[in-house]
């Protein structure tokens, strides 16, 4: 909302009209329900008469823009993830960036739905991130891209299996740790969710396997990883 503001967009909600856009129905095989929630949005999106529909999660953009038109229910509007909108109005001056953020070195995770399962959205949150942090002042994972590994909280899984989503999550942190960032942003809601409750569960790790007492504290504590979304983190900067 602040964004779309400062950039002086006209915009709007569903409010209590808003319904899940049913990427979860669609992952666990109720098809009924997410045409259900598909016949519903279209119906809703269209009468506000609005010419796009942005959203900050890349399943529902996903699901919006992809899954909906696939099962014959295409609305008349189109639909971006908000990172592509957010470069354009960044691109032409309409959102100036008047701080560096400073929440130290930040490291992009590709999220899968925005990525290589979804609509290749890689350069947009990259030039937010050069925008906001200075060109080559913040990280990758070595892995990115189309080879971007999942945050763990993807496709349902966290629901089926939160410990397993947890663990994946806590090795991708662990990895960003020895990378040297104290910030990990995503464009997910998801990724951002699931990170945080890795961040925790990374700390008990160190302070369950460290030394004990003190020591084992005290490698807890070194763990000051800070998980954000990307409009946050640009949020900060305008």
């Amino acid at each position: 909302m602040r964004l779309l503001d400062a950039a002086k967009v006209p915009w709007t909600v569903l409010g209590t009209e808003e319904w899940c856009c049913g990427n979860p129905h669609g992952k666990t095989g109720l098809t009924e329900g997410l045409d259900e929630h598909a016949r519903h949005n279209v119906d809703a999106l269209e009468a506000t008469g609005a010419s796009s529909v942005v959203s900050g999660c890349p399943g529902c953009v996903l699901t919006i823009g992809t899954t909906y038109p696939r099962r014959g229910l295409r609305g008349d509007f189109e639909t971006h993830h908000l990172t592509e909108m957010l470069e354009d109005l960044v691109g032409r001056g309409r959102l100036p960036i008047r701080r560096q953020f400073e929440g130290g070195r930040v490291i992009y995770h590709d999220p899968c739905e925005l990525g290589r399962v979804g609509g290749r959205v890689y350069a947009a949150p990259r030039r937010l991130l050069d925008a906001a942090c200075g060109r080559g002042e913040w990280l990758e994972f070595p892995k990115n891209r189309d080879l971007s590994s999942c945050c763990g909280g993807g496709g349902a899984f966290k629901a089926v299996d939160d410990d397993a989503a947890v663990a994946i999550g806590v090795r991708k942190l662990e990895e960003a740790v020895a990378l040297g960032a104290d910030t990990v942003v995503s464009a997910c809601p998801t990724c951002r969710f699931n990170f945080n409750h890795a961040v925790q569960a990374l700390k008990r790790k160190r302070r369950e396997g460290g030394p004990a007492g003190e020591g084992g504290k005290a490698q807890a504590d070194r763990v000051k990883l800070r998980v954000m979304d990307i409009k946050e983190l640009l949020e900060r900067c305008i």
